[in-house]
């Protein structure tokens, strides 16, 4: 009777174990560094995100047209008493 090592019965050879283990260390690498490389990407766009909200905030804050507004109201208050009444009520 032939006895049959276990090592004997792979069905595969070593160098094909070897080529797969390799393999599969690389996927593994790639995998983990995608890992990271998403993680820093998130964190990019996240911050970007947050930026880009307090620029619209500060801009909304300080913006132009509010000013204008603000001044022409007073400007316009200011002068109502000046004017006869039924103008100033804003009828013609």
């Amino acid at each position: 009777m032939i006895r049959i090592n276990h090592f004997q019965y792979r069905a595969s050879h070593w160098w094909h174990r070897l080529l797969l283990s390799f393999f599969a260390l690389l996927l593994l690498l790639a995998f983990f560094f995608f890992a990271i490389f998403a993680l820093i990407a998130v964190g990019i766009l996240g911050l970007a995100w947050s930026v880009h909200l307090w620029w619209r905030r500060r801009s909304r804050r300080n913006s132009v047209q509010q000013d204008i507004f603000v001044k022409e109201y007073l400007v316009l208050r200011d002068n109502s008493e000046a004017l006869p009444k039924d103008e100033a009520d804003g009828r013609h």
